[in-house]
Formats: structure tokens, sequence, C-alpha cells
């Protein structure tokens, strides 16, 4: 008692304390309680801290020692400070730097697999097409959990709400931008969600949220940012896990390899004597002979370090498959590089292999390897079992995985007026990573589903960038009417123009590569099925004889109006009078003179989509020309057309009896 109460005493005795404390209010009243500590204590202050320069000054008493004892707390912070004051510690251990870079998003990945289970209950509940965007806009979450049948199957639905909408609201402040460059709109000044789009409130994910922030829908950041809210939470929470993955099997496979060829690199994950915290642990964990150096002491400790390394390696390759799946597409990377290599020798040429390599062509083939990657890996949809796809997704706490290693691997001593951190021992911090995350996760090809509202294809123009994305050539008339006998019942034909239209939005949608990549003579059937990942089943209940064997993607749009025109009569109808007057003689002359050179499969539908989303209503002039209207709103080159060109001048008031004419090819 009487070392403990003079430790305390030289610290906290009320004789002076007390003065000192209320001098210091006196003086700091607007500063932090810490300011006001640290001018009160004093030197007391700086020992207790073990500032550098007190340290280094007289020893304090033995009772200090052992109540007064720094031990600077194992943060992120200091991990991160620490690991980047180090040059070279990116490149020596890129696993740890890339866990350290989506460390905000590591967490939240799981979040994956809470959005494609809700998204299984919307699409099981809402078929394509069953809803308008305003009525989706006016429709609940509680209200569509309301469609799922009583018992079981609602409870869990229910929990598969409730999940989804806190995983929502954890992980959705990570999508810094919804469209493009443009900032998210539903996230507030603080980093919050607010589905409100005030960006002052904080109207997370609920049951009482329209069920339009639920249902994804890509169209634009100005039609649909609603839509777009889980497809870009998907894509960023991918992204993060992709990065990690990626980054732990090169880091693995090279382990390996430098495990079997006993071989030291350089770039390994092991740190050599040279490196922050080495020469630390080498005095501290491996006592040596007097006469070996510091530097020896470390270089030895080093190779040892290394030879366990390498028998961890060997272990891990055997407990994780993904190990495996990493070391043989590294040995068929080896494989081909020797080849290459002996190509070269053969007589080849450097300059040819420079141009293929490195030049435009190289990087296209490096694009195409790199798709050819991404086409490998196994499609995760919202049909995909949940357990599966949690089993896919790298699990990962900063509480459960990274701070423990941090933790046990911090060079920190015990002794008195050592408490601060020295460093941290980033090689086994990368090791017990990565057997932490490899465990089970693998490669994402996550495939977010589209919902189609109802009339939507009109409304955003989606027959006009069909023909723009693949060339349209018309159905036979035989064909369309066998598919009209087949498809026998209306909520058959209902659900097929559904598919139909979805079809054709997302071929609309393509760009870059993408519409290089689709040839026009792939069956519907194979694109459905294969590209857009409709269920085989689904898509047998409302397919036909007549379109699994003859209809291509060339024929979307002839087989999409038709139908529609049946179902419905033909929209034109409903084009404004106008628009609907006679041309005159002389121009009713050159029409007719004109038309059989016009190629009707390219400019019928042009001209059909336009009026049905232009010339409903009488907005635009009667007089204005209507060959002018039709370059403006497609994306193909009439004006490059000689049969286009060749027309005579038609004016918009003309533009029903200028179909009319096409439509009878007269």
């Amino acid at each position: 008692e009487t070392w403990f109460t003079s430790a305390v005493d030289e610290v906290f005795h009320p004789a002076t304390l007390r003065d000192r404390l209320r001098e210091a209010e006196r003086l700091y009243s607007d500063a932090s309680n810490a300011a006001m500590v640290t001018h009160a204590l004093g030197p007391l202050w700086d020992r207790v801290n073990e500032a550098v320069d007190v340290v280094a000054g007289p020893r304090p008493s033995a009772a200090r020692e052992r109540l007064w004892r720094l031990r600077q707390p194992v943060t992120l912070q200091e991990l991160s400070r620490s690991f980047h004051a180090g040059p070279r510690n990116a490149a020596r251990f890129p696993l740890l730097a890339q866990v350290l870079q989506e460390e905000e998003a590591l967490p939240h990945i799981k979040a994956i697999a809470d959005v494609l289970a809700w998204h299984r209950v919307l699409f099981s509940v809402l078929p394509l097409g069953s809803l308008s965007r305003a009525e989706a806009a006016a429709t609940t979450n509680a209200e569509v959990l309301e469609m799922v049948p009583e018992g079981a199957a609602r409870e869990e639905a229910a929990r598969v709400l409730d999940e989804f909408c806190r995983s929502f609201n954890l992980a959705f402040p990570l999508v810094v931008n919804l469209y493009e460059c443009q900032a998210n709109p539903f996230l507030n000044e603080s980093g919050g969600v607010d589905l409100t789009g005030s960006r002052r409130g904080s109207a997370g994910m609920a049951r009482s949220t329209p069920v339009s922030f639920s249902l994804p829908s890509l169209q634009s950041a100005d039609n649909d940012a609603a839509g777009l809210c889980t497809l870009m939470l998907v894509n960023v929470l991918q992204e993060s896990h992709n990065n990690v993955l990626t980054t732990l099997l090169e880091s693995a496979s090279r382990a390996r390899r430098s495990a079997a060829s006993g071989e030291p690199d350089d770039e390994d994950l092991h740190a050599g004597p040279g490196d922050q915290g080495a020469a630390a642990d080498a005095e501290e964990e491996a006592p040596a002979p007097a006469h070996q150096s510091r530097q020896a002491q470390a270089a030895q400790l080093w190779r040892e370090r290394r030879r366990q390394a390498k028998l961890q390696a060997r272990d891990r390759v055997a407990r994780f498959p993904s190990l495996r799946l990493a070391e043989e597409e590294a040995k068929r990377r080896q494989e081909q590089l020797r080849a290459e290599r002996e190509k070269r020798l053969d007589g080849e040429g450097d300059a040819q292999e420079f141009k293929r390599h490195d030049g435009p062509a190289g990087a296209h083939e490096r694009q195409q390897q790199q798709q050819q990657q991404h086409d490998s890996v196994p499609a995760t949809t919202f049909l995909t079992p949940t357990p599966l796809v949690k089993r896919r997704l790298i699990q990962y706490s900063r509480e459960e995985h990274l701070l423990p290693l941090a933790a046990t691997f911090c060079v920190q001593s015990l002794a008195p007026g050592s408490g601060h951190i020295r460093g941290f021992e980033f090689p086994r911090i990368e090791h017990g990573l990565m057997e932490e995350l490899l465990a089970t996760a693998a490669p994402l090809a996550v495939h977010v589903r589209q919902f189609q509202f109802r009339d939507e294809l009109r409304n955003t123009g989606g027959l006009r960038g069909l023909q723009a994305r693949v060339e349209q050539q018309p159905l036979e008339q035989r064909l369309l009417d066998a598919v009209w006998q087949e498809v026998d019942t209306q909520h058959r034909l209902v659900r097929l123009m559904a598919l139909l239209e979805e079809c054709i939005a997302f071929v609309a949608a393509a760009g870059g590569a993408a519409v290089s990549s689709i040839d026009p003579r792939t069956k519907l059937p194979d694109y459905v099925v294969g590209v857009l990942l409709v269920d085989p089943e689904t898509w047998a209940e409302v397919a036909c004889p007549t379109i699994i064997k003859s209809v291509r993607l060339c024929h979307l749009q002839s087989l999409f109006l038709d139908l529609e025109e049946r179902m419905k009569g033909d929209p034109v109808e409903a084009v404004a009078h106008k628009y609907r007057e006679e041309p005159d003689g002389e121009l009713q002359r050159e029409l007719r003179q004109a038309v059989p050179a016009v190629d009707v499969g390219m400019l019928l539908p042009i001209l059909k989509a336009f009026m049905t989303e232009q010339l409903v209503e009488g907005t635009w002039p009667g007089d204005a020309s209507l060959l002018e209207y039709l370059t403006y709103s497609t994306e193909l080159d009439l004006e490059g057309c000689d049969w286009f060109t060749a027309l005579p001048q038609i004016e918009l008031r003309h533009a029903y009896a200028f179909y009319r004419m096409l439509r009878r090819g007269c």
C-alpha cells in the first residue's frame, strides 16, 4: 500500500492537483479536457505518455513503473500509418495493401447475397411488365411482401427483406457516384442514406420504402435513379471483392512457387532483415551468442522464418482448393511464356513480337484474354442459392480478422518506458489474412437481372436502339402467323412480350466491345438463356416451337411489332390528326415512284417508333421536315443511304400517309 499510495499521490495529490486543475480550467476554458490535464500535470504527463525526451532522462521510481506503464493501443489507423511509412511495403505485401485500400468496403461484401435474395423474392411475385414505373413508385416493399403466399414462404420472405434493408443501409454509402460521374442523390450531407432525395434526411431502406428502389433497372440517371440503387451497390461490392481476391490468389500462388523452388525472391511475402521491426524481433525472439552481430542474428531469424513459411505454403495448398486453381493458372501462363520465347528464338523477330504484344493488336489481345477469364467464372444470379453465394464471398470483419492479427504481430515491448508501437510484422499479418480469407472465397461475375416495366420499351426508344446495335430483318409472314397460333393463351402472350422487351432493352443498352460480340444470327433461345440468364424452365413456359426453331436476334423487332399489333392494335392509329393529311397529287406521285427503292425493313420500324413516341400529341409543327426528324431519332446513318436522300421532301403532316404507303409497298 505504501508504494501504491506514493505513486498515486505523486500525480493526484489533493493538496496540489485540485488547485492546478482549477487554474488550468481558468486559463483553458475553451480548450479540451486533454489540454487542461496536460497543463496541470506538466512533466508528469510526459512521463505517463513516455515522451522520448523525458524517458531518456532520470529513471522514475519503481512504484511509478509498476503503476504507470504506457501501452499504446493497436488501431487500424496506427497499422495503416506504419504500413504506408515504408515505401516498399505496398510492393512486398500486396494483399495487406489491397485490404487496407478496400477495408471500408470489405465488411459489406456479404450484402451481395442479401440483395440477390430479395431480388429472388421480387421476381417470384412480380412478373416482367406487371408494373409500370409509376406503379412501382407507389408500391411499398411491405405490399410486395403481402403478395407472397402465407405461411413459411412469407415468413422467409420477411426475413430476407429485413436482412436486405439492414445490409443496404450499411453498404449503400459506398456508392459515391450513382450514374457515371453524377453524385449519388440518395446520400445526405453526412454520407448517410436518404432515399427521399432531399439530402437532408435519413430515410433508409425499410418495409415502407417504394419497391422502385429495390427493382433493378438501368435506363439513365434522369429516367430511373431509383432503379440504379441495387445495381450500383452490387457493382461496387463485386469490384472490391474481385480486387482483393485477385491479389490474394496472386500472392498465394507466388508464395507457393517460391516455396517449391526454394529460391529467394526479392518480392517475396516475407521481409528481410532490413525491414521495419525485424532487427528488434531478432534481439527479443532469437537470442544468439554475443559474438554475433545484430544484423547476423536478424538474418538467421529471417532464414528460419522463410523455412517455416514454405512449410505453411505447402499446407495451405493442401487445404484450400482456390490455391490449386491459382497454381494451375500460373503454370499454364509460364508454359505460354516459354512457348513464346522459343518462338522468338525460332526467327519470329523481336519487332513482330513487340507489335503483337505492345501495339494496338497486343492491347486488343490482352483485352480478349481478360474477357475470357471473366467469362470462365460461373455467373452468379438471383437464382443462385443464397448459401452458395455467401460461400463464394469474402467473409471479412475488422474486429475478427485484421485487428487481432495486428495486435498479435505488433512490435511493442512490455518493458517500462517502451510502450510505444515500434512497428508490425507485416509478413505474418499478410500470411494470417491469406489463411483467413482464402478458405472458400471465389471470383465473382454477378449478373443482375433487370426488371422490365410495362410499356417502357417505347418510352425509352429501345426499338430504335436495337436497330443501331444489331441489324434487323423481317421475319417471314408464315412464321409470324405460326407464332401467333402457337401462343395459345393471353397469360402466355403477356409473359412472352415481357421477355422480348427485356431482350430488346438489353441489346439496345449494349455498347463498346459488347456490340461487336453480338451475332445477329444467334438463336433467340440461346441468347435469352445463355446471356440474359433467364431460368430455362421460365423460358420453356412461354416459348413456342416456331420461336425455338426459327427466330434469331435479327428478327426481334419484327416479332415484337407483329405481336404488339395483333395484341393491342396498331399503335400508329393513336397518332394525332394534324399528322394525318394526305399529300397532294404531285407529292403523292413522287412518293409512289420512290417507295419501291426504299429499304422498308430499315425505315419502317424507325418511322413507326418515331410516330408512336413523338406524334401522338400535336407537339411538333406540321410543316416541319419528316426526313430531318427521322435522322435525329435514330443512331443509323440514314443520310448515307441513297434511297433515303432520293425521297422527296415530306412534312410531318404527311407522316401517317407515308407510313401507310410503306406498309402497302407502293
